[in-house]
């Protein structure tokens, strides 16, 4: 194995022990294809597990066919047909291989597993379920060029805009609030409005995070452009593919924890 695989299991491992449900699931993958780390199957299973236990799909549909091969555990056509199944809502290949399983089991275990996947997904939902806290203000103050009060005394409030020299990521100081600036037109933001969020009613320790997390998207973003730019060899398409996987996982991470901390719809 390589340092390079090396320094990627130690990543995701970091990350995974944080609850990162995405990093979990590739710390399962790297020992499972002994990726920077020795092969265990028994460890591979348990990060699956672990992925699994916070809906991530791949965690889910990885550790289904551990139980549908009996890798790391023991097997059980009821679990594997449970965990697969939730998969697959999202999963194309774990649609494909839950058709294949239906063939393999027996019907009386296609009924059991039915049922366990009722069962798993209560679970899941109740582990995931947000813990009760404090209520908080309605954080959502957004400011788009056609309604900002500008004092440009010669132009409209693009002008305005445009001579804040807007930067995705910057923050600006606006009618004595404090704003940063989010541009839809990046590939992991457009789920929100292009503009200025205001984040000077946040704790310090949010807005923080707020900056951080606009940082690391723009990290991946970066990253991305990498991957794209690379050799195209088999080997690295292979680990291209795993790459963009954990981009993908990580960058949707961050762009629901942003609204959350925004508190955008």
């Amino acid at each position: 194995m390589s340092p390079e695989e090396v320094k990627k299991f130690e990543d995701y491992k970091a990350k995974a022990a944080m609850g990162d449900a995405s990093a979990q699931s590739m710390v399962g993958l790297c020992y499972a294809l002994e990726l920077g780390v020795k092969q265990d199957m028994f460890q591979a299973f348990n990060w699956y597990r672990k992925s699994a236990e916070q809906g991530h799909a791949e965690g889910l549909y990885q550790a289904g066919l551990c139980y549908s091969k009996g890798w790391g555990v023991a097997k059980s056509g009821v679990e594997a047909y449970a965990y697969i199944s939730l998969a697959a809502a999202t999963n194309e290949l774990a649609r494909d291989n839950l058709i294949s399983l239906e063939t393999t089991i027996s019907s009386t275990e296609v009924e059991a597993g039915k049922k366990r996947a009722l069962e798993l997904q209560k679970e899941i939902k109740s582990k995931m379920a947000p813990k009760k806290s404090p209520a908080r203000r309605d954080r959502t103050d957004f400011l788009e060029p056609p309604i900002i009060d500008s004092p440009h005394p010669n132009g409209t409030a693009e002008r305005f805009l445009e001579r804040l020299n807007q930067k995705h990521g910057r923050s600006k100081e606006i009618g004595g609030k404090t704003y940063v600036f989010i541009d839809s037109s990046l590939p992991l933001f457009r789920s929100f409005r292009k503009g200025y969020y205001r984040i000077d009613n946040l704790t310090l320790t949010e807005k923080l995070e707020v900056m951080d997390i606009l940082l690391q998207m723009q990290k991946h973003m970066e990253k991305f452009d990498e991957i794209l730019k690379g050799p195209d060899d088999e080997e690295s398409i292979k680990r291209a593919m795993l790459s963009m996987n954990q981009w993908a996982d990580d960058g949707r991470n961050l762009e629901r924890r942003l609204h959350s901390i925004l508190g955008v719809n």
